[in-house]
C-alpha cells in the first residue's frame, strides 16, 4: 500500500494538476485517498475498474463507489431473495444483510438458483452466502438464520429494506418496523406467471402509503393463490426479483427514484406491465391520521 501511495504521489507530481495546499491532517488524508484512487485507475489494479467497467457509462465510478459503500437488508432468501441477492452482488453492493430461518428443500431448486442439490437441508442464509462470496468477494454478507421478528435491530444502518417473504404476518410486521425506523421498503410478490413490486416510503410525505394501505384487510382479500397451491416458475420469479433489485439501485444512486407508493404489476405470460400510484389510507392502522 505504501509503495502504491508513493507511486501515486510521483504520478501526480508529474501531471498537470496544480499542487494543493494541505491545511490540515484531514485534507492530507483526503488527498492521499484521492492519490491512491488515481493511481489505481492509472494502472488498472483496482477491482472497480475491471468487474464493474460496464457500469461506468451509466453512473460512473462515483456511482459504483456509492454502491460499494451501501448497506441493504434482504428479508427472505427464497425465489425472490435469490434473484435480488444475485443482482445486488453483481452490482457490487458493499454490505448485504440476509434474514431467513428456512432450510433449502428440493422443491425450491426450480427457482432459487443460488442453491444446488448439495444445498438441500442446509440453512438458506449460509448456502446463499457461500455462493455470493464465491461470486463477488467485494460484498460483505451478514447472515441471520431467524425470523425478522427476533432480530429487528439488523436493519439499523441499512439504506433500503427488501421484503422478499411469502408470509403476510412477516410482511405486515416488516411494514410496521420500517415505518417506525423510517426505512425505505421495497416489497414484491409472485404467484403463477404474475407478480408485483411496490416502493414504500411513508415518511417522505403525508400522502405516501405503507404496505397496509396497499393491503388493508386480511391477506386472502388482497391476493389469491400461493407458490404451493398456485405454482410458480423460476423465470417469473427472476423477472420480478430483477425489477426489485433495480429499484434498490435507483434508490441508492438517486437515479430517477420511484415515487413513494409506486406499484408495478407484471403479467409476464401475456406481456402486460402496468403501474399505479397507491395513496395513503387516512384510516390505515399503521400510518393513518389516527396513528400519528
Amino acid at each position: 500500500m505504501f509503495e502504491c501511495c508513493m507511486k501515486s504521489v510521483h504520478y501526480l507530481n508529474k501531471c498537470s494538476v496544480p499542487r494543493l495546499f494541505l491545511a490540515s491532517a484531514g485534507e492530507a488524508i483526503d488527498f492521499l485517498v484521492f492519490a491512491v484512487r488515481e493511481w489505481c485507475t492509472l494502472i488498472g489494479v483496482c477491482s472497480v475498474n475491471r468487474r464493474y467497467l460496464r457500469h461506468f457509462g451509466l453512473f460512473g465510478k462515483e456511482g459504483q463507489y456509492a454502491l460499494l459503500d451501501a448497506k441493504v437488508a434482504v428479508i427472505g432468501s427464497g425465489g425472490l431473495g435469490c434473484s435480488v441477492l444475485y443482482n445486488l452482488a453483481a452490482a457490487g453492493l458493499g454490505e448485504i444483510v440476509i434474514v431467513d430461518f428456512d432450510r433449502v428443500s428440493e422443491s425450491d431448486l426450480n427457482r432459487q438458483f443460488l442453491f444446488e442439490n448439495s444445498s438441500v437441508q442446509q440453512l438458506k442464509v449460509y448456502a446463499a452466502k457461500r455462493r455470493l462470496n464465491a461470486f463477488n468477494p467485494d460484498c460483505k454478507i451478514f447472515c441471520y438464520p431467524m425470523r425478522i421478528q427476533d432480530c429487528s435491530e439488523v436493519i439499523e444502518g441499512c439504506e433500503v429494506v427488501l421484503d422478499c417473504t411469502d408470509d403476510f404476518k412477516t410482511r405486515f410486521y416488516l411494514n410496521e418496523l420500517c415505518f417506525l425506523k423510517r426505512k425505505a421498503l421495497i416489497s414484491a410478490g409472485v404467484t403463477g406467471y404474475s407478480g408485483y413490486v411496490i416502493v414504500l416510503k411513508p415518511f417522505v410525505s403525508d400522502d405516501s402509503p405503507c404496505y397496509r394501505c396497499f393491503c388493508p384487510g386480511e391477506p386472502e382479500a388482497c391476493f389469491k393463490g400461493s407458490c404451493e397451491d398456485g405454482g410458480v416458475i423460476g423465470a417469473a420469479v427472476s423477472t420480478i426479483g430483477s425489477i426489485q433489485a433495480m429499484k434498490v439501485i435507483q434508490e441508492i444512486l438517486h437515479i430517477n427514484p420511484e415515487k413513494a407508493g409506486k406499484l408495478i404489476f407484471c403479467d409476464i405470460l401475456n406481456n402486460r406491465f402496468r403501474s399505479a400510484i397507491i395513496m395513503r389510507d387516512p384510516y390505515c392502522n399503521v400510518c393513518g391520521q389516527r396513528c400519528s
